[in-house]
């Protein structure tokens, strides 16, 4: 995440076989399709290990946003994080420093728009 230069970062964290991540992963996606042009980027964090099952999530939604897990679970993304439920949104900005987490998506818009000013 370091590499990413990005005025803000949408931090996600999901598992696409968590039954409240898909509508979270499908209100999303247009939010960043229509902030992505300002700079904005999505950094999602995959938190399990089926690989599979997570490469044909990212291609059948086509979600080309940065795509990442971690394959031995030794970053400890979770307690890092303190990721205590998924889907989890954070909002970063610039330095990578928290503006807001567990953004409800249907929020994250108008957050993304205030901070861009």
């Amino acid at each position: 995440m370091s590499e990413v230069r990005a005025p803000l970062t949408i931090l996600y964290f999901f598992n696409p076989e968590c039954d409240a991540c898909g509508p979270i992963t499908d209100q999303l996606v247009p939010v960043y399709n229509r902030v992505k042009n300002r700079g904005v980027t999505v950094y999602a964090a995959y938190l399990d290990r089926k690989t599979e099952v997570w490469e044909n999530y990212i291609a059948e939604k086509k979600l080309d946003w940065i795509n990442v897990y971690d394959p031995d679970g030794s970053e400890g993304i979770e307690a890092k994080y303190d990721i205590y439920a998924i889907p989890m949104i954070y909002l970063l900005d610039a330095e990578k420093k928290i503006i807001a987490r567990d953004v409800p998506v249907n929020a994250l818009e108008e957050l993304i728009l205030q901070n861009l000013r």
